[in-house]
C-alpha cells in the first residue's frame, strides 16, 4: 500500500507543484510498526519504498543496462512502460561492448512520456556502467557521443576509468548492474555465473 501512496504523492507533486512528501512523512511517522527494527511508517517509506520508486529515468537505466544482454526490437514492453526505439548502435572492442541509442519511454498507466538518450558499456563479468538522460541538443549530444565512441574504440576494456569518465560527462550520473529491476539482476547474475563456470 505504501508503494501506491508514494506514487500518488509523486503524481500529485507533478500536477500541483507542491511539496507534499514532507507532510506525508509527518503523518507516517505517527504510525508505529509492530516490527521494532522498522520503527515507524516514515522510516519504512524512506528505507523500503522510496529506493524502489520507478520513474522514466529508472526505466531508461534498466533498458540501457539490459540492452547489453538482451537485444530489444523497435518496440518493447517493460512492466507498465512502452519503449519505442528511435536510434540504436552496438560496438565491440576486444571483450568490451558499447550499446547506445535513443528511445521514447511511455507509462501505460499515466501516459507520462519522454525521449531519453542512453549508453551502456560492458567490460566483462560484472563490470558494467550505463548512463541515461533526457534528450538534449542534437549537435552538442552528437559531439559528446562521438567522443565516447572514440574513447571506447581506442581503449576497449583497458580504459575503463577513462570510458567511465567520458560516460559521466555525457550523461551526468552513471549506473551499474543495480539499475536493472531485481528479477533481471538475478537473471543476469545467473547467466554470468554460468558463463564464468563453463
Amino acid at each position: 500500500m505504501l508503494h501506491y501512496a508514494g506514487r500518488v504523492v509523486d503524481l500529485a507533486e507533478q500536477v500541483f507543484g507542491d511539496r507534499l512528501e514532507a507532510d506525508f512523512l509527518e503523518r507516517l511517522a505517527k504510525a508505529k510498526s509492530n516490527v521494532p527494527e522498522h520503527g515507524d511508517g516514515a522510516r519504512i517509506y524512506k528505507t523500503l519504498v522510496k529506493p524502489s520508486r520507478v520513474d522514466l529515468l529508472t526505466v531508461g537505466s534498466h533498458y540501457a543496462v539490459n540492452n547489453i544482454f538482451e537485444a530489444y526490437g523497435e518496440h518493447a514492453e517493460l512492466h507498465c512502460y512502452a519503449v519505442d526505439r528511435k536510434e540504436h548502435s552496438c560496438q565491440q572492442s576486444g571483450t568490451a561492448k558499447l550499446v547506445m541509442g535513443k528511445a521514447r519511454f511511455t507509462s501505460t498507466i499515466t501516459q507520462e512520456s519522454a525521449t531519453l538518450g542512453f549508453a551502456a558499456v560492458h567490460f566483462g563479468k560484472h563490470h558494467l556502467i550505463a548512463g541515461v538522460r533526457a534528450d538534449g541538443s542534437a549537435e552538442a549530444d552528437r559531439a559528446r557521443l562521438n567522443d565516447l565512441i572514440e574513447t571506447f574504440s581506442q581503449d576497449g576494456k583497458n580504459g575503463e576509468a577513462e570510458i567511465r569518465s567520458c560516460l559521466k560527462q555525457v550523461f551526468g550520473n552513471v549506473h551499474s548492474l543495480e539499475a536493472l529491476f531485481r528479477d533481471e539482476q538475478r537473471k543476469v547474475l545467473s547467466v554470468q555465473k554460468r558463463l564464468h563456470d563453463s
